[in-house]
This record gives structure tokens, C-alpha cells and sequence, in this order.
């Protein structure tokens, strides 16, 4: 990945409580990008990034779910 800034950006990562998602959500935040991060499993989620802010928030979906992808 390039050293590009992200400022006014905003990133939407799913499976984002995974190795792969955290590893991402770490890279895209240290470039300042805000997060949209979705997991089936919201504790993991809150574990991993903690609790919503400014920059980041979780949501919880199993995007599988026709209707959980719609709302």
C-alpha cells in the first residue's frame, strides 16, 4: 500500500473483526481515513477497535443476510 493520505475519506471494511480486516482498519486509520467497520459479531468488533467514535464505527451485519445488507 502507498503512504497516500486518507483525510476526508471514509473506508466501509466487512469482516472487519478478522486478522485481515484489523490489519486493514490499522493501515487505513493511520492514514486518517474514517472507518464504516462490519462484522457478524459486534463484540468482536469492540474488542478489537473499541468503542464508536468521530473517526470509526462499528455495525454489526451478517451481509450475507439479504435483508441486513439492505437496511
Amino acid at each position: 500500500m502507498s503512504g497516500a493520505d486518507l483525510a476526508g475519506r471514509c473506508a466501509i471494511l466487512t469482516g472487519a473483526a478478522g486478522n485481515l480486516g484489523r490489519a486493514v482498519a490499522a493501515e487505513f486509520a493511520a492514514r486518517d481515513a474514517r472507518l464504516v467497520l462490519v462484522d457478524r459479531d459486534l463484540h468482536a468488533l469492540r474488542s478489537a477497535f473499541g468503542d464508536d467514535t468521530a473517526q470509526r464505527l462499528c455495525i454489526a451485519a451478517d451481509l450475507l443476510d439479504a435483508t441486513q445488507a439492505q437496511a
